[in-house]
């Protein structure tokens, strides 16, 4: 929006990305902008994103969470003070599904945001919160 991307702002969006997944099979968040080139600019917008993501996972029940980006994918593990992670299985080369410790129905799977997600990844299926830089 060209502004500060404010606390309020976040939760207010996390409200409405909560509200849809009551009846949608999955939501996407993204920053919607071209990819940003340099690592300051970098840095602000994953911490934006992650930080919306965190507050939907706060206020929703998501049982499969997918990040896109080495580095979107551990800001978001360090957002909700994860601190221990089991792999699961590997889905495809580099995509890595992971069982977040003391939750038992939280699913994080991460993949490079070098290439596309496998094809069966990109079905619809249940609740999903999936966090792209």
């Amino acid at each position: 929006w060209g502004a500060e991307f404010t606390g309020a702002a976040r939760e207010a969006i996390a409200r409405r990305v909560s509200v849809s997944l009551k009846t949608h099979a999955r939501a996407i968040l993204h920053i919607g902008l071209p990819q940003a080139r340099g690592p300051a600019a970098s840095r602000v917008l994953t911490a934006n994103l992650v930080g919306l993501a965190g507050a939907v996972l706060r206020q929703t029940e998501v049982g499969n969470v997918y990040a896109e980006g080495g580095a979107t994918a551990a800001a978001l593990v360090r957002e909700m003070n994860w601190v221990r992670l089991t792999v699961l299985q590997e889905l495809a080369p580099g995509v890595a599904r992971l069982a977040v410790a003391g939750n038992g129905s939280r699913l994080l799977t991460v993949k490079p945001g070098s290439y596309l997600w496998p094809t069966d990844l990109r079905r619809p299926a249940r609740a999903h919160a999936v966090a792209e830089h």
